[in-house]
């Protein structure tokens, strides 16, 4: 017997994951992310980021039936990890520190399923190349576009064509939504084909 469809929920506030995932036509319901961010270990990071993102769904789920969608994303470069910047000043760091390198974008993403109490966790890293960066270019960036709400202090959407010269992996895990992992992981619950 085919198992029925389930709900979707998105456990985040995220406009861009929200945008992703219409685009993916994948309905969804957007619920309260209730869980703090918190300092990621280094040394375990892709762990920490499974059990973050695993932390969002779970405990978001309450009063929900279907499988909540918990992520995380974070930026890193040697060992750095770079969250969403307190004010314009550490956005302005960032930006200045990620000039002319590669550095990794890792998304954890989580699916629960609140009906069958069964989960199934991911990672998904997309290694992104800037160019050169002067300081007028960084400070106008920061102050044209809303930089505080995102990992390492930039939006891909938003300065691809300025900022970056190289992407090696999925454009929409750097917005935010590790897609690949997302789909495969809906195909297992057979909610798409």
């Amino acid at each position: 017997m085919p198992k029925p469809k389930r709900k979707i929920f998105l456990a985040s506030g995220s406009p861009r994951r929200t945008e992703i995932l219409k685009k993916l036509n994948i309905q969804h319901t957007v619920i309260k992310n209730i869980v703090e961010e918190e300092k990621i270990d280094p040394l375990y990071l892709k762990k920490s980021l499974r059990a973050l993102a695993f932390q969002k769904a779970y405990l978001s789920q309450k009063n929900y039936q279907g499988l909540i969608i918990g992520v995380d994303t974070i930026v890193s470069l040697n060992h750095n990890i770079l969250g969403k910047p307190a004010n314009l000043s550490e956005a302005q760091q960032y930006l200045h520190f990620l000039s002319q390198k590669t550095h990794q974008v890792i998304s954890g993403i989580c699916v629960y399923d609140s009906i069958s109490h069964t989960k199934t966790c991911r990672t998904e890293t997309t290694h992104v190349t800037f160019k050169k960066l002067s300081t007028p270019e960084i400070q106008n960036y920061c102050q044209q576009y809303h930089v505080l709400d995102k990992a390492g202090g930039y939006a891909i959407q938003d300065c691809q064509s300025f900022f970056i010269s190289k992407i090696k992996g999925s454009f929409y895990n750097v917005m935010g939504l590790p897609v690949t992992s997302l789909l495969n992981i809906l195909k297992n619950y057979a909610i798409i084909s």
